[in-house]
């Protein structure tokens, strides 16, 4: 998706990752709670309420790693082999394009 932006910048140092804006959970009004499908520790692969973390407004430096845990959950996938239903994709960009 950015290839063509990187090849374009001449001297810049180009990272890649993998990441998403596939809904995979959804929320629980009323709760700090989300409902999807976690990957672990769920062999019947059932959806299940789960509690989330408060993430601030803003992220900075001083966040450690192990600060905010999140399910890995599996993304809502239609039957129907449509591309699944993406949400905030453009800020998803914009957070990899940024300098």
């Amino acid at each position: 998706m950015t290839d063509r932006f990187a090849c374009d910048l001449v001297d810049a140092e180009a990272e890649w990752f993998v990441c998403s804006a596939v809904v995979s959970a959804r929320s629980i009004k009323g709760t700090r709670q989300l409902s999807g499908v976690p990957l672990r520790d769920n062999a019947d692969r059932k959806e299940l309420a789960f509690k989330v973390p408060e993430v601030p407004e803003r992220w900075d430096d001083t966040w450690k790693h192990g600060d905010y845990n999140f399910q890995l959950v599996s993304p809502r996938v239609p039957a129907n082999g449509f591309p699944p239903a993406q949400q905030n994709l453009d800020r998803v960009f914009e957070y990899i394009t940024k300098d």
